[in-house]
């Protein structure tokens, strides 16, 4: 099965561009660490900042690295976690029903760090609440319908990633990781950016256009 290792020549451009977009994003991350992260002692900053962005900034890089490479399960495990992260900032940070709540975040924040430190608590139940369930509060249900559930499958029967043998699927999720990768930093990095009052539009659209423009460049490719 050799094949699932070589990389089309599309996907390596496509993941090559989605590359110097995340040089763009580490720049934003950088400048969150500087003024809010590495500044702040909280832990709604710690938690935000130096634990979750940079997680998922860390695990983006992993998985556009790891397909540029050839790689596939590492990518698609990680892709799990990142999705996580996603939901876990939006319902923290972005939650509809709590924009701009520093004693929403704090709250949640407090019990985040306790799950986080105790083997006798489940990791999952943020707040009470299953990764579902905080998907739907902050309207990110179809997402997690959609890909998690998939991405689930891959975490539990590994098996599965043999129908990436297939090379016109194996082209298909390729695209799809790099793709879900900038986007759901890109969406952590202006959650927290609205959250902490550090938005910047002169910063935040031009790596947003560029995402848009590789959304269609990803589509525009012959499978």
């Amino acid at each position: 099965m050799r094949h699932l290792y070589i990389v089309d020549q599309e996907v390596l451009e496509l993941a090559t561009i989605a590359r110097n977009i995340l040089t763009d994003q580490v720049k934003l991350v950088g400048q969150l660490l500087k003024n809010v992260g590495n500044k702040n002692k909280d832990d709604v900053s710690i938690v935000g900042i130096n634990v979750l962005l940079v997680g998922a900034e860390s695990i983006s890089i992993e998985i556009i690295e790891g397909i540029r490479n050839g790689h596939i399960i590492t990518p698609l495990l990680s892709l799990r976690t990142l999705f996580e992260i996603y939901i876990n900032i939006h319902y923290i940070f972005y939650h509809p029903n709590h924009l701009s709540d520093m004693s929403w975040a704090a709250k949640v924040c407090e019990d985040y760090i306790k799950r986080s430190c105790s083997n006798n608590i489940a990791k999952s139940k943020l707040n009470g609440l299953t990764l579902s369930k905080r998907a739907e509060e902050v309207e990110r249900a179809k997402e997690y319908e959609i890909i998690y559930t998939e991405l689930c499958n891959y975490n539990h029967a590994l098996m599965q990633i043999v129908d990436c043998g297939d090379k016109k699927e194996l082209k298909v999720t390729q695209i799809k990781l790099v793709i879900y990768a900038i986007t759901f930093l890109q969406d952590c990095i202006t959650a927290l950016f609205c959250f902490f009052k550090e938005k910047d539009d002169n910063k935040l659209l031009p790596i947003i256009n560029k995402i848009q423009k590789i959304k269609e460049f990803g589509l525009s490719i012959k499978i």
